[in-house]
C-alpha cells in the first residue's frame, strides 16, 4: 500500500508540474511570431501552442508559423540590383505572394527592413502603430512591391535612427498607393534617398515640409513616375548639401508646382552634367518652378519642359519684372541673381493674325496638286504651321481658282483669307531637248514619218514619187 500511495503521489506531482508548465513556457519563452493563414500574415508575441502562438492573453492565433529573428542588413539581390535589397532573407517570403492582409496584434520591434517586401497581393495593413521602429536603422525596400497598398500612415514613427541608407526605396513599385503619411520623419543622418518614391503612380500629394535633410546628398530617382503626383511639399526644406538630381522628378506628368528654393547644389561640379539629368524630364504640367541663387541646373540635360505655345501661353518661362525665356535658355543661364526667383509660363492676349503677311506659292501645283505651300509672317517673323496657325484650302477645278484660310492657334487668334490661281501646265522638255525642236536627245532632226496603216505606206511611196519627179524636171 505505501508502495503504491507513493506512485501515486509522485504522478500527482507530475501532473500538477505538467499543468503548470505552459504557464512558466510562456511567461519565459513569449516571442514575436509570424503566423500565416488564408491570406491574413499574423504578427504576434507568445509561444507555440500546437498548429499556432499562444499569446499573454490566452487566445491562439493558428497558421503556419514562422520565426521573426534579426537578420541585419538585407543582401543585394541579383533581380534588385538597383534597390539593394532581397526579400527572401525574411522566414516567411515562401507566402510573399499570397498574402492580402497584414494584422499587427501586440507590440514588437521592427527587426528587419525587409518585413512586407514584394507583398504585391497587399491590401491593407492593421497595427502599424504597435511597431517600435526606433532601433532600426534601415527601412530600404520594407515596403517595395506592394504594388496592391492604397494608403499608409506612418507619421507616429520614430526614425531617428535612420542612418545614411536608410530611405533607398522604401516605397518603390507602390504603384497602388494613394495616400501616405510621413510626416515628422526625423531623417537627420540620412544622405542617400535615391529610388524611395519610384514608380508610386497613383500617389496624389506628398508633404515632406517637415523634414531636416541637413546631410542627403543623393535624391536621384526619387520620385520617378509618380505620373499622379499633384502636390509636393519642399516649403520647410533647407537641404545644403544636395549632390544628385538625377531624374529626379522624371515623368511627374501631374505636378504643376515645385518650390527647390531650399535647395543648394553649389557643391556639384559644373562639368558633371549627368547630376541633374532629366530632373525634370515629362513633366510636362509643371507651369511654377521656384528655385534660389545656389541652384544648378548644370546643362539642358536637366529636361525643364517647354512653356505650351497655345491656350494664352506665349511658349516662354517668365520671371516676374524679368525677362522671358524658352526652356532650354534658362536652363543655360549662369549669373544666380539672374536665375534665382520663381518661374512660370507667360501669358498673353492673343495677337491677331489678320494683318499677318501671307504668301501662296502655287508653283508646284501645275501637276495637279491643290494644295500650293504657303508661307505667313507677323513683322516679318515666319510663324510655324500647326504651332500658331493652320491652313485650310478650297479649289475649283473648273476655273482653277482656289482659297487658302490661315486661322490663328496658340499665341494668335482670328482668320486671314487669301485666293490664288493655278496656271495650266505647259508642254515641258526632256533636259538638253533644243527647245527649238520636238526632239529628244540622240535623235535624227528630222525623222522618217513611221506608217502605223496601209494608207500611210500608200501616202508616203506618193510623196516619194513626187520628189523623184520634181527632181528630173
Amino acid at each position: 500500500m505505501k508502495k503504491t500511495a507513493k506512485i501515486l503521489a509522485v504522478l500527482l506531482t507530475l501532473c500538477m508540474l505538467a499543468a503548470f508548465l505552459p504557464m512558466v513556457s510562456l511567461a519565459e519563452e513569449a516571442k514575436p511570431w509570424a503566423v500565416y493563414d488564408d491570406g491574413l500574415l499574423t504578427f504576434c508575441v507568445g509561444v507555440t501552442n500546437g498548429p499556432g502562438i499562444e499569446r499573454a492573453n490566452g487566445t491562439i492565433v493558428s497558421g503556419a508559423v514562422y520565426p521573426i529573428e534579426k537578420i541585419g542588413s538585407i543582401a543585394v539581390g541579383d533581380d534588385d540590383d538597383i534597390f539593394g535589397i532581397n526579400c527572401a532573407e525574411m522566414s516567411w517570403y515562401n507566402v510573399h505572394s499570397d498574402v492580402t492582409r497584414v494584422e499587427i496584434l501586440d507590440p514588437m520591434p521592427l527587426t528587419d527592413n525587409g518585413w512586407f517586401c514584394k507583398f504585391y497581393n497587399l491590401t491593407e495593413i492593421d497595427g502599424l502603430e504597435k511597431l517600435d521602429v526606433s532601433e532600426q536603422n534601415d527601412f530600404a525596400g520594407m515596403f517595395y512591391g506592394c504594388s496592391s497598398l492604397r494608403s499608409l500612415d506612418l507619421s507616429g514613427w520614430d526614425t531617428a535612427s535612420l542612418d545614411e541608407l536608410g530611405l533607398r526605396g522604401m516605397f518603390a513599385k507602390c504603384s497602388a498607393l494613394e495616400t501616405l503619411n510621413v510626416s515628422g520623419w526625423n531623417i537627420s543622418n540620412v544622405e542617400k534617398a535615391f529610388l524611395m518614391f519610384y514608380g508610386c503612380s497613383s500617389l496624389r500629394e506628398l508633404d515632406l515640409s517637415s523634414w531636416d535633410p541637413q546631410l542627403l546628398r543623393d535624391m536621384s530617382m526619387m520620385f520617378t513616375g509618380c505620373s499622379s503626383l499633384e502636390t509636393l511639399d519642399f516649403s520647410g526644406w533647407n537641404a545644403p548639401n544636395v549632390a544628385s538630381l538625377y531624374q529626379t522628378f522624371s515623368g511627374c506628368s501631374s505636378l504643376t508646382a515645385l518650390d527647390l528654393s531650399g535647395f543648394d547644389m553649389r557643391g556639384i561640379p559644373a562639368d558633371e552634367e549627368f547630376l541633374t539629368y532629366e530632373a525634370f524630364r515629362y513633366c510636362s504640367a509643371l507651369s511654377s518652378l521656384t528655385i534660389s541663387e545656389n541652384f544648378r541646373f548644370l546643362s539642358t540635360y536637366a529636361a525643364l519642359p517647354e512653356a505650351p505655345h497655345e491656350n494664352g501661353y506665349s511658349g516662354y518661362w517668365v520671371k516676374e519684372g524679368g525677362t522671358h525665356y524658352t526652356a532650354d535658355a534658362l536652363m543655360q543661364l549662369t549669373d544666380p541673381s539672374e536665375f534665382a526667383g520663381t518661374w512660370t509660363w507667360e501669358t498673353g492676349t492673343p495677337v491677331t493674325i489678320t494683318g499677318a503677311k501671307v504668301t501662296v506659292d502655287t508653283s508646284d501645283c501645275t501637276n495637279g496638286t491643290i494644295r500650293p505651300a504657303v508661307t505667313v509672317t507677323i513683322n516679318e517673323a515666319a510663324l510655324t504651321e500647326g504651332t500658331d496657325y493652320t491652313v485650310d484650302y478650297t479649289f475649283d477645278p473648273e476655273t482653277k481658282k482656289g482659297t487658302v484660310t490661315v486661322t490663328g492657334i496658340g499665341a494668335f487668334t482670328d482668320e486671314i483669307s487669301v485666293t490664288f490661281k493655278i496656271a495650266e501646265a505647259e508642254p515641258t522638255l526632256d533636259p538638253g531637248t533644243d527647245p527649238g525642236s520636238n526632239t529628244n536627245p540622240g535623235q535624227d532632226p528630222d525623222p522618217e514619218p513611221q506608217p502605223q496603216s496601209f494608207l500611210e505606206i500608200i501616202r508616203a511611196l506618193f510623196r516619194k514619187l513626187v520628189e523623184f519627179f520634181k527632181s528630173i524636171c
